[in-house]
């Protein structure tokens, strides 16, 4: 536990170095030396949760990593565009290759209905892209998520639910002038 306290300090010293901010360090796996990432990512850890980062990975600047109590995976060749949040209490995993555009949301919980409860209590499902997903600025995706293989999410799709591979996933809105 010593030697992982130590290495996490030297991961967030090189961070910071490159203009990067670490919050509530716990547990964040990458190389610094083959990731590539942009000024000001913000990582947050807390209750556990981790990121894990694998190489060839390119993060823009205004991108949240927000693993509380969840572990967000990206895997290797993976674009991430700017101003990004992907935000884990039980899962988010990106797979190799993926490209996720500017302003897109991720989130693997809700709140509780139970207006009573709502702040502390959340219902969790994983969200999960396979390998080469493409997902179009402002997408959202929601907790239960799954686009599979080769898939694009247009721009500005709100998604919950399955997305089969190979196939273009839009949601079309049509203008009415009253």
């Amino acid at each position: 536990m010593a030697a992982l306290r130590k290495n996490l300090r030297r991961i967030a010293f090189v961070l910071r170095a490159v203009g990067q901010k670490v919050i509530h360090g716990n547990a964040l796996v990458l190389n610094p030396m083959k990731v590539f990432l942009e000024g000001g990512v913000h990582f947050v850890i807390a209750q556990g949760g981790s990121i894990q980062i694998q190489d060839g990975v390119s993060i823009r600047r205004g991108v949240t990593l927000n693993a509380n109590g969840g572990i967000i995976s990206l895997g290797a060749q993976t674009f991430i565009n700017r101003n990004v949040s992907i935000n884990a209490k039980k899962g988010v995993t990106i797979g190799h290759g993926c490209l996720i555009g500017e302003n897109v949301l991720m989130y693997d919980h809700d709140h509780a209905k139970d207006v009573s409860d709502r702040r502390e209590s959340f219902v969790l499902e994983p969200v999960i892209l396979e390998s080469n997903v493409w997902v179009g600025a402002g997408g959202i995706l929601l907790r239960g998520t799954r686009v599979g293989a080769d898939a694009i999410v247009g721009a500005g799709a709100i998604i919950k639910g399955e997305i089969p591979s190979g196939v273009t996933a839009i949601q079309r809105r049509k203008t009415e002038f009253i």
